[in-house]
């Protein structure tokens, strides 16, 4: 086994990845549209602390970072969307630009909204 294959096997999340795609219309106008480019791929997710700015009394601000972990070969794209299932609760989030290595891929992603 590769290097890449042995970390994977201590991935235990599932993550689907898409992204805006560019073409054009029917009248030749740019279009864009979303599409999977990843479908229920293996992946890790490691959290980080969350904001705590701006707690009001209805509303609590989510805004957090944290860090997708994949196989090499998988090309993540700084933009695309991840939605991913992390202990049987599912995440959504925008990822940044990831750094890749012979093992693995480490991208960064962020989630903000509201709870």
């Amino acid at each position: 086994m590769t290097e890449a294959e042995v970390l994977a096997t201590l991935y235990t999340d599932i993550c689907t990845i898409s992204r805006s795609l560019s073409g054009a219309d029917s009248d030749g106008f740019d279009s864009f549209s979303e599409a999977v480019v990843y479908d229920s791929i293996q992946c890790g997710v490691d959290f980080t602390r969350g904001s705590t700015e701006g707690i009001k009394d209805l509303t609590q601000p989510i805004a957090y970072l944290a860090e997708l972990y994949v196989k090499p070969d998988i090309s993540i794209k700084a933009g695309d969307k991840v939605v991913a299932t992390v202990q049987d609760r599912t995440y959504k989030f925008i990822a940044g630009e990831g750094i890749y290595f012979a093992s693995h891929g480490q991208i960064p992603l962020i989630r903000e909204g509201n709870a």
